[in-house]
Parts: C-alpha cells; sequence; structure tokens
C-alpha cells in the first residue's frame, strides 16, 4: 500500500505509472486482466452474455478431436478475466477443462445444442445455462 508521503516523495515515473506497469502480482486470481477489443488466439465458439456475470467468450483451436484455447469473461465492472482451457467433444457437447484439471465431473464451461441453438454452461452443474449469441 502506497501512503500519500511516499507518493509525494518517489519519482514522478514511478507515482505515474500506468495500471499496464505494474508488476504481475497484481493480476486478477482468475488469471490475467487483458484489453477489452484484443481477442486471444483460436476461433470464436460461443459468446454469452447476462446483467449477473457480465459477458463469456469461449475460443477454441482445434486440433482434431481435441482443442485448446481461452474462456474469458468480462464482468459487468469492465474487469477482464482469462483462463486457458482444453477441450473435448463427446456425443455432440464441447466439454471444457482447465489444463490441470484432472477431475472427470468437473468442467470449467460445456457447450450443447439445444433447439438448434448452442447454449453454454459456464462452471459447476446447477448454474445458469445461456444462449450463445
Amino acid at each position: 500500500m502506497l501512503t500519500a508521503a511516499e507518493l509525494t516523495s518517489s519519482s514522478p515515473a514511478t507515482a505515474t505509472a500506468s495500471p499496464t506497469e505494474l508488476p504481475a502480482s497484481r493480476e486478477g486470481s482468475a488469471g490475467a486482466e487483458t484489453h477489452e477489443g484484443s481477442a486471444p488466439a483460436g476461433k470464436l465458439v460461443c459468446r454469452t452474455h447476462n446483467c449477473v456475470d457480465g459477458t463469456t467468450e469461449l475460443f477454441l483451436d482445434w486440433d482434431g478431436k481435441v482443442a485448446s484455447g481461452t474462456l474469458r469473461t468480462t464482468a459487468p465492472s469492465g474487469m477482464v478475466y482469462e483462463k486457458k482451457v482444453r477441450a473435448e467433444r463427446y456425443q455432440g457437447t464441447i466439454v471444457v477443462d482447465e489444463p490441470s484439471c484432472t477431475d472427470l465431473a468437473e468442467h470449467a464451461a460445456m457447450v450443447v445444442e439445444q433447439r438448434g441453438k448452442l447454449h453454454m454452461r459456464v462452471g459447476a452443474p446447477g448454474q445458469a445455462v445461456s444462449a450463445c449469441e
């Protein structure tokens, strides 16, 4: 934490550092913050939006039956969080996991087709399922 005395006694370069120049230790716990408008690598598979969670986007780069990519969430506050993910197709469903996850019942997200439209659920079973835009 920076006090007023330290702020006035520090060099001008330190006092006017932009948020992008802050140490990596200040990044959000869910992942690195990014600037809105810069899309992660991969193809946009699904984008959902609701007033509680904000906007969630799934970007995947397929290599056969498996994919790697990014699950990006933009909170209503404007904070952007990204998680690296891997995905597989299983019986018409895209199952998305964090790379370190070994639990077969826990998934970062699932994308399913319902009534001809893709829908995504982010997080544990019981979470809201939102239609992809």
